[in-house]
Formats: C-alpha cells, structure tokens, sequence
C-alpha cells in the first residue's frame, strides 16, 4: 500500500507541492498514516487474505471512522486528479 500511495503522491504533485503552507503538507502528510493504519487493520482483522483472526473484533464506531477517512481520502484523491486534468 505504501508504495502505491507514494506513486499516486508524486503523479499528483501532493508530495512536493511549494504552493502548500506547512499546515496543508501536515495534513496531507498524515494522510499516510491513515492509509498504513487502514491497511494493517484489513491484514490483522480481514479475511481478504484467506486468514480469519475473530479475536479481536472492529467495533462498529471503529468501523465508521475506518470507512468515513476512506471516503475523505479517496474524494481528496479525486478531486486532486480532476483539477490537474490528469
């Protein structure tokens, strides 16, 4: 995942745009952390890779923050695209 997110970074400018102040790179910057948060989430609860671990079970309030701060970063990924017309 991590590499992923760093190529979609560059091919949108996000990793070094100079017209962003220090708060805007913060944010940005934290995005990462969300997205690595989410991922081990999935490999240590998921069954995507054929592996049920049920002893520890996603509360459904860990769920709707899991599932809102996709949404957030995919539409800020989104966005992003559609404005630099790539």
């Amino acid at each position: 995942m991590g590499l992923l997110y760093k190529d979609v970074t560059k091919v949108l400018n996000l990793d070094n745009d100079e017209r962003l102040d220090a708060s805007l790179k913060k944010i940005i910057g934290g995005l990462f952390s969300i997205i690595s948060g989410m991922a081990e989430l999935g490999n240590d609860l998921g069954d995507r890779h054929g592996k049920i671990k049920a002893r520890n079970k996603v509360e459904k309030y860990h769920a709707i923050l899991t599932v809102n701060c996709a949404k957030t970063f995919s539409e800020f990924i989104f966005s992003s695209y559609k404005k630099q017309g790539k």
